[in-house]
């Protein structure tokens, strides 16, 4: 049963472990990041 996470800091570091984590296990996710450039980075890693 796949679901939809709200993860805030997903930028770097433990949030963005999970993030990455729970999309490869089949999760909706909706990633927060404080300035623009951490989005385009995020963005591109996905």
């Amino acid at each position: 049963m796949s679901k939809t996470v709200l993860i805030t800091g997903a930028a770097s570091g433990f949030g963005r472990g999970v993030a990455f984590g729970l999309a490869k296990r089949g999760h909706r996710v909706i990633a927060g990041c404080q300035i623009w450039p951490q989005v385009w980075e995020l963005r591109n890693a996905a």
